[in-house]
């Protein structure tokens, strides 16, 4: 002994002091009742496939799809993405365990539950097998094959009496049963949350055994959760394929909204599997505690919640910025896309942003300064498969956004969208020409952080049932509809500035007083910036929804969409799952033959405005929904500039100019209380490019915040835009006065 080197010595003793399936040398067979060993310490090559090794068998099983390793339980883990992550032993290799007991263990961290059952590990076919698992619930379970049937133990639903067959219907407002029997009914929920059985984003040991005599059992952290009688042998699916990870079966989600509009597809786990064993007995309670105390993580929650990108946080320039916004590597690699996809349009004065993202199909959406966003729905109607909306178009086929003005003064966002179904059929198709129904929509945004949003509606049959506007709140993952949204979700106002809010904490439905003639909706989210939105009133009425429980389960909650890719007309939703989800509180109903809707044998258009306030109540936005619902006169002192109509659907004032501009322009606003100016806009077509000082009532205005102008080239000439920050329910006079060119 005291002739081997010291550095000698001290390698031998730490190979002896691996633990157990760590070996350097190649596994022999094992006598200790272990038959397989999943420790996902390396992925290696061969033949073209990427493999890892069952440490029990010395065997490598293929690894399909995007996976990878990263620190786990002890030493490496294997990091599974919902898409396309499995492991997979192919049919024919016969079946891994005996039909009489076995157990199955695993150290597994879901970033999400799976949109139904995702196997840890499974080998079955209709008649035969065993199956281990958690479903979209939370739950954990291990099913197997005895005598011809399938038994099931599973870990208790996240709420008494809701069960798997259950689905919500939103034109009812209640949970249906479609299953056997009458079950209880699983409403109300009360004032409590849900409790899934297998926590998010933390590791978790997880085992199930069964045995003939003692039945199926299920185990988390050491703890038996369930037990199921099971008399006889296992039934082995000797003919199928081991799988861990990805479901075989297509299924659709648990509880989906509306079945017949949702298409099946194959589900894989999302999150972390390590130190996944097999044994050939049936482990006891004792042993079941001591295989968890055994090896403990180093870090108990390797974990984090994906976030939806909003693009740069706090004020910056105001404009826009064509960009991609990346999300996750496995959901961003699927997207064809090169670096300019998406659109962010920051304030200077506010940390509030606009952004236009792939992942939520384009549509425009609004983000406080914590991230909580508000979206207002375009055009929407339905079909055999269900609804066609831009929300179906999960892959931007029809969706695409660009900049067409982007300057001081104001900025315009022009979106392109058909509306389609879940698969991606458009609407009201024209059996000659090939269109369907098209969508453009412009909004034109300004440093105050308001927006007039113009909607141009292309379709073969404008006198067709659609719908125009629904919001949508992105709720972050981790967070609930009750923890975006107040009590008092929404405040109504009219253009009087009389407000009413609205209560849905006692049964689900909006109450509060009522007001006449209602137009404004600002938003209450937990918040500094609330969003808001003003209907014309002649073109619009207030319409609220709610789905009729009680605090805090009082607003609907899904999560087939936002970011989602699943072929799904709508999933509700009842606890955090580990996605990004929505809610909706109102869906106002819309004229299609008023003179402002300008419609054609093919076309309509319907307007709004929208933004963010940090400051106003709803009734304190009154004054800018007159100004731009009744916008007050404009005459031209003088200067040679006609003006035009005012632009409802730009919230502007244009102006034409007879030639470039070298005479100074002044204009009289007729401001009053009912018709008054607030920050007043406006666009002088062909002004030339000279550059412009200001006057308002005889009073010099410097360029800056409160004055900003720039000019924009055009076929015709160079516009000029101008913003200028001023609240008056008085007239006012504007004198632009160009630079003398030297």
């Amino acid at each position: 002994m005291s002739n081997i080197p010291i550095r000698r010595l001290i390698v031998i003793v730490w190979i002896a002091g691996l633990p157990c399936g760590r070996s350097l040398a190649t596994p022999g067979p094992r006598t200790d009742g272990l038959v397989a060993q999943w420790a996902f310490e390396s992925l290696e090559k061969s033949a073209g496939r990427t493999v890892t090794a069952d440490l029990a068998s010395d065997r490598r099983d293929e690894v399909r799809g995007h996976s990878r390793l990263q620190e786990g339980v002890r030493g490496n883990c294997m990091v599974l993405n919902e898409y396309d992550s499995e492991l997979v032993r192919p049919a024919g290799s016969g079946s891994l365990i005996n039909s009489k007991a076995f157990t199955f263990e695993a150290w597994i961290a879901p970033r999400s539950y799976p949109w139904n059952w995702a196997p840890i590990i499974m080998q079955r076919d209709e008649t035969a097998g065993f199956y281990f698992g958690i479903d979209g619930d939370g739950r954990l379970g291990l099913h197997v094959v005895v005598g011809g049937k399938w038994l099931e133990c599973n870990s208790e639903m996240p709420f008494a009496g809701l069960l798997t067959e259950h689905q919500w219907n939103s034109d009812s407002r209640k949970w249906q049963y479609f299953g056997p029997g009458k079950p209880p009914h699983p409403e109300p929920f009360g004032d409590k949350t849900a409790k899934p059985t297998i926590p998010l984003l933390r590791w978790s040991h997880v085992v199930g055994t069964f045995d003939p005599a003692a039945g199926i059992r299920i185990y988390l952290d050491g703890k038996q959760l369930a037990t199921t009688a099971a008399q006889g042998e296992m039934t082995p699916a000797v003919t199928s394929e081991l799988r861990i990870g990805r479901d075989t079966r297509p299924m659709r989600p648990t509880h989906t909204e509306r079945p017949k509009n949702t298409n099946p597809f194959n589900y894989s786990f999302d999150g972390l599997f390590d130190e996944i064993k097999v044994h050939d007995r049936a482990l006891s309670a004792k042993q079941v505690e001591a295989a968890f105390q055994q090896v403990q993580p180093r870090v108990a929650k390797p974990l984090e919640y994906r976030k939806i990108p909003t693009g740069p946080a706090g004020p910056g320039k105001f404009g826009a910025c064509h960009t991609r916004l990346n999300y996750d590597a496995d959901y961003d690699r699927q997207w064809p896309i090169g670096p300019q996809q998406d659109v962010v349009v920051r304030f200077d004065e506010h940390a509030f942003k606009l952004v236009f993202w792939h992942g939520i199909n384009n549509y425009p959406v609004w983000y406080a300064e914590n991230d909580i966003g508000l979206m207002w729905e375009a055009v929407e109607t339905s079909g055999p498969l269900g609804c066609h909306e831009a929300m179906m178009d999960r892959q931007c086929r029809y969706s695409h956004v660009r900049i067409i003005e982007n300057n001081d003064a104001r900025v315009r966002i022009h979106w392109r969208h058909a509306p389609c179904n879940i698969e991606y059929g458009l609407a009201h198709v024209d059996p000659v020409t090939g269109w369907g129904d098209w969508c453009d929509e412009y909004l034109t945004v300004y440093p105050d952080g308001v927006a007039a949003r113009e909607l141009v509606h292309w379709c073969p049959r404008p006198t067709s049932r659609h719908t125009y506007e629904q919001d949508n709140f992105i709720i972050p993952t981790g967070m609930t509809p009750a923890e975006v949204l107040d009590k008092e979700a929404i405040t109504l106002a009219n253009l009087d500035g009389d407000e009413s809010k609205l209560d849905w904490a006692r049964n689900g439905q909006p109450e509060g007083k009522t007001i006449q003639n209602a137009s404004i909706l600002k938003y209450n989210i937990k918040a500094t910036a609330k969003p808001f939105m003003i209907l014309h009133p002649e073109m619009a009425k207030v319409a609220i929804e709610g789905n009729g429980k009680p605090w805090p389960h009082c607003f609907f909650w899904w999560n087939h969409w936002p970011v989602s890719a699943i072929p799904s007309d709508g999933k509700q939703i009842y606890m955090v799952d580990g996605r990004p989800s929505s809610t909706s509180v109102s869906g106002n109903t819309y004229t299609t033959n008023h003179a402002l809707n300008e419609r054609t044998e093919n076309s309509l258009r319907q307007l709004w405005l929208v933004g963010m306030t940090k400051d106003k109540s709803a009734g304190g936005l009154a004054p800018l929904a007159r100004s731009w619902s009744r916008p007050p006169g404009i005459a031209v002192v003088s200067g040679g500039v006609t003006p035009e109509k005012y632009s409802l659907g730009q919230r502007c004032y244009e102006l034409t100019c007879k030639a470039p501009v070298v005479q100074p322009v002044e204009v009289a606003i007729a401001a009053s209380k009912e018709s008054p100016v607030v920050n007043i806009p406006l666009v002088f077509r062909n002004f030339g490019d000279a550059e412009v000082t200001l006057e308002v009532d005889e009073k010099p205005v410097p360029r800056g915040k409160d004055f900003r102008y720039a000019h924009e080239g055009s076929l015709d000439g160079v516009n000029l835009c101008v913003w200028i920050r001023l609240e008056s329910m008085k007239p006012v006079r504007l004198k632009l006065i160009p630079a003398t060119k030297e």
